[in-house]
């Protein structure tokens, strides 16, 4: 009885540390792909302003072309 006791025990011991692993590991996966997220966002949020200067600056341009070609 002894015997299955530690067994049992043993068994329990190495489930928790593979447990503690795993979830070391996931939590590391988990931040890597916020990391890159993070990138993408900062990336995508950036064009999304250039794309919106580039327009305030084309459009009065753009405007008086107009007028002056359509009296």
């Amino acid at each position: 009885m002894a015997e299955l006791r530690t067994e049992l025990k043993t068994e329990m011991s190495e489930l928790r540390t593979e447990l503690k692993t795993e979830i070391s590991n996931l939590k590391a996966e988990i931040k890597s792909d916020i990391t890159e997220i993070h990138k993408l966002l900062s990336a995508q949020t950036r064009w999304i302003l250039v794309v919106i200067l580039a327009g305030a600056v084309i459009y009065p341009i753009a405007i008086k072309l107009i007028d002056r070609l359509l009296p």
